[in-house]
């Protein structure tokens, strides 16, 4: 089912502003004469974005425009249809929402050429509260094919404390989803209690982590899965090594949060810094009782109570000696979970043939410990594993970090994307496999991205979603500020904002603007849509202004001969610097031909000096 059109009477900034997002159709509604009208359009090159991919929409402007506003209306008021019914309800809700031949309208809106579009096939549903609310009338069949079958993703790696809403058929993979998600999570979960994957009661707890441990992590774990599942090709090199980040003074900081001074005095007395100076262990095996001692550290944390009396020569044997027995005398609460430590145990075990541990644990000189560890084989299930087994026995008291070795922030932005996408397959609540279609909707996705990676965009992400989700059918929508996104666009897949002198929103003629598709990204930043006043920075264009001024007058307090020459010799424009240079010329020596002789002669001969020097051997 793919949406066409959306036409919006009033949400936040959008006043009657229609939109398009099919390739095989234009619709405009003339909210005048109420006349809606729909074309068809003969589409020359079908499949043009890839063969599952029905369309792919830019929307794109200045910030303001309300560019995420649309994406913010097509969440809220159409990916909000669930099996049972739906929810949320919002006060500006009049618009005419188009998917294939079902036009939904608000009954406060008219459609004065309903009969004829009756006639072409088009079937008009009117609503007051909610779209989906006389879905009623159809049969099951319709239901199903139309409606239950399709899904929505939204994805955006901004972090901007915009509220993010949990909506019954949208898989909300955005940072500020997920980042709030957690912080939801930690406010209202009783401090007393804690729940398995299952939903079941499992435990008692005194805590729980702080939001942005518990998103960083689960970043981390969605990435890890991806890896290790996802062997098609990529557009970058995956990281060869991974970092294991141990901060021995942020764990002390949180038990001294979470544990009350006489409790934490019993942990403390037991001293494993002579681990450090034994000459006889090997580095790996300090390490490895290190992080164990501080697993069961985090463990006190979890159960206080437990650790009132601790019996010092069980936690050494059970620690050195690997005796997973004897943790049921340090907590009762760990008798359900022996098989699990036996597990976290073995997996340090196993992460030990691939890491380069460091050569001087001297942990009271540094509080950090790095271990530097290789992607070899099943390592990444062996990271996963780890987490996974620490995460469900401390119930979130994170201690271990792990960070990727030499990611650009423009390759992290795209890992992070292509991970989120694929954990959708994981989503409990909304099954993939049952849905045929899917609406990707993308805000700014290539956010963080150098130019380059900006260049090669689009063309990856269309690769990797298409291949991801191969069968199934795919519409994207997508904002964005960047000219290379538009080059890589036609014309008529874009939807150019704009604003009024109010700051609402109003969409640009497309027959005004050139075409886009394969355009010269130079070209496109010359018009004005995107820069206004040049492409030249401010701070530059200021400066050239300044020696501009000075040249024009006869002021000289603002510049030196030399400082003034300096200033113009810096500047990359040829044509810009050779017109200052005439400029200058002109102030300083006037009509003299001699002057402007002797300084050519100057320049020549510091030129001349400049390549002697650089041909001159090097004094050794």
């Amino acid at each position: 089912m793919e949406l066409i059109y959306l036409w919006i009477k009033g949400f936040r900034n959008i006043r009657e502003q229609g939109f398009n997002f099919s390739s095989n159709y234009k619709a405009h509604y003339n909210s005048d004469n109420h006349q809606l009208n729909i074309e068809d359009i003969c589409n020359p090159l079908p499949n043009f974005f890839g063969e599952n991919i029905s369309s792919v929409t830019a929307v794109i402007g200045k910030n303001g425009g309300g560019k995420s506003n649309i994406l913010d209306f097509i969440k809220l008021n159409l990916a909000n249809y669930y099996d049972s019914g739906w929810v949320g309800f919002s006060p500006e809700i009049e618009s005419i929402v188009i998917f294939n031949n079902l036009i939904f309208c608000h009954n406060q809106l008219q459609i004065e050429n309903k009969v004829d579009l009756e006639k072409k096939g088009y079937q008009i549903i009117n609503f007051d509260e909610c779209l989906w609310e006389n879905l009623g009338k159809f049969n099951r069949e319709i239901i199903e094919r139309y409606f239950l079958s399709v899904s929505y993703i939204f994805y955006s790696n901004i972090f901007d404390t915009r509220r993010e809403d949990n909506l019954p058929n949208l898989l909300n993979v955005s940072t500020n989803y997920l980042v709030d998600s957690f912080i939801y999570y930690t406010r209202h979960v009783e401090r007393d209690y804690t729940f398995d994957t299952l939903g079941n009661k499992v435990d008692t707890i005194k805590f729980i982590e702080h939001p942005v441990d518990i998103y960083r992590n689960e970043e981390i774990k969605r990435q890890v899965n991806f890896v290790s599942s996802y062997r098609l090709h990529l557009p970058f090199k995956m990281p060869e090594e991974i970092l294991l980040h141990l901060d021995l003074n942020d764990m002390d900081q949180k038990l001294r949060i979470r544990i009350d001074e006489k409790r934490l005095q019993n942990i403390r007395k037991l001293d494993f810094n002579w681990v450090f100076r034994d000459s006889e262990l090997k580095e790996s095996e300090k390490v490895k009782i290190l992080i164990a001692w501080y697993f069961v550290k985090s463990l006190s944390a979890q159960y206080q109570d437990s650790f009132e009396s601790i019996d010092e020569s069980s936690i050494y044997e059970a620690i050195i000696n690997q005796n997973f027995a004897l943790f049921n005398k340090i907590s009762k609460g760990l008798s359900d979970k022996i098989d699990l430590v036996e597990r976290f145990y073995k997996v340090l075990d196993d992460l030990a043939k691939y890491t380069d541990y460091p050569t001087d644990l001297e942990t009271k000189k540094n509080p950090f410990i790095h271990l530097t560890i290789k992607i070899s084989g099943d390592t990444e299930f062996l990271f996963f594993d780890l987490m996974q087994t620490c995460n469900v026995i401390t119930n979130g008291c994170y201690f271990i970090d792990f960070v990727w070795v030499n990611l650009s922030s423009g390759q992290s932005a795209m890992f992070t994307m292509f991970a989120r996408f694929f954990d959708t397959f994981n989503n409990q609540r909304i099954d993939l496999k049952n849905i045929t279609h899917i609406k990707i909707l993308i805000d700014e996705g290539d956010t963080y991205y150098h130019p380059a990676w900006q260049k090669k965009f689009l063309n990856d992400t269309l690769s990797f979603l298409s291949t991801l989700y191969k069968d199934k059918t795919i519409q994207i929508i997508l904002t964005s500020n960047s000219p290379f996104i538009a080059s890589d666009i036609p014309r008529s897949n874009i939807i150019f904002l704009n604003t009024d002198k109010d700051g609402n929103c109003l969409v640009s003629d497309l027959n005004k603007k050139q075409e886009t598709f394969g355009a010269n990204i130079h070209t496109l930043l010359a018009d004005s849509f995107f820069l206004d006043n040049g492409l030249i920075g401010d701070f530059a264009n200021k400066k050239i202004q300044n020696i501009i001024d000075w040249l024009n007058s006869k002021d000289s307090s603002s510049f030196t001969k030399d400082s003034a020459l300096a200033l113009i010799e810096m500047v990359g424009e040829p044509i810009i610097r050779l017109k200052l240079m005439e400029m200058y010329d002109q102030k300083i020596y006037g009509d003299d031909p001699v002057k402007k002789l002797d300084r050519e002669i100057a320049k020549l001969q510091s030129e001349r000096q400049r390549m002697i020097n650089l041909q001159s051997p090097p004094k050794i």
